[in-house]
């Protein structure tokens, strides 16, 4: 398996803001709030973080 390199320069602030809320508040619910975004939205942002770096970041379940 290959490492994947990134350029951090090139990550969106609204995914890493997206990701550092749910970390600090333990959910997306509670992030979302925190942030005054939809749920939707949040998981959105953290989905494309995921995309971006290949690694999972979330448990939460995902509709496939």
């Amino acid at each position: 398996m290959q490492k994947r390199t990134i350029d951090r320069r090139w990550l969106p602030l609204n995914a890493l803001r997206a990701f550092e809320g749910v970390a600090k508040h333990g959910s997306f619910t509670a992030a979302a709030n925190a942030l005054l975004i939809s749920q939707s939205a949040l998981s959105r942002h953290v989905i494309a973080l995921e995309r971006l770096t290949g690694v999972q970041l979330s448990t939460a379940a995902r509709m496939p």
